[in-house]
């Protein structure tokens, strides 16, 4: 199934997203995610900065649309399907590897796991001294895998 199209528009090349978040029903009976939209992770962004401060806008769309796609290529592609940690996972490394956004890329990773997550009926079960921003900054370079691991051992159904 194709979640996620390129297509080139002159001499720009784009990421076509769903226009919805909502599931649809796969062949093989499991049920896809809901996903993380763009209008969803660009008001994330500017929640962040609003409250945190930082630079507003956008250093490249397609690094964030590539971002948007690595976890749906990664459900469409998979014989054995990953699961809600791995997928989301895939969003923080995404996003915070690929900086698609002038400031609070880190931020705007771990919200989009975080909703995600929530989206999906899983709640992230945190400790005050959990080394959040550790674990999100060290992902870039560690890779998704130490962090799926991470939010399996801090999630539970909502």
């Amino acid at each position: 199934m194709n979640t996620a199209s390129a297509h080139t528009d002159g001499s720009r090349d784009y990421v076509q997203e769903p226009k919805s978040s909502e599931p649809r029903a796969r062949d093989q009976g499991s049920a896809e995610p809901r996903w993380i939209t763009r209008t969803m992770l660009d008001a994330m962004h500017a929640d962040l900065v609003r409250t945190y401060g930082g630079l507003p806008g956008v250093n490249a769309d397609g690094l964030i649309s590539l971002a948007l796609a690595r976890p749906r290529d990664r459900w469409a592609t998979k014989e054995q399907r990953p699961d809600l940690a791995d997928l989301a996972s895939t969003y923080g490394y995404a996003l915070s590897k690929n900086a698609g956004y002038r400031d609070c890329n880190l931020h705007v990773a771990f919200m989009a796991m975080y909703v995600f997550l929530g989206l999906n009926g899983r709640r992230l079960v945190l400790e005050p001294d959990d080394p959040i921003r550790e674990m999100v900054s060290g992902v870039a370079s560690n890779g998704p895998g130490k962090l799926a691991s991470w939010i399996r051992d801090h999630t539970v159904e909502r």
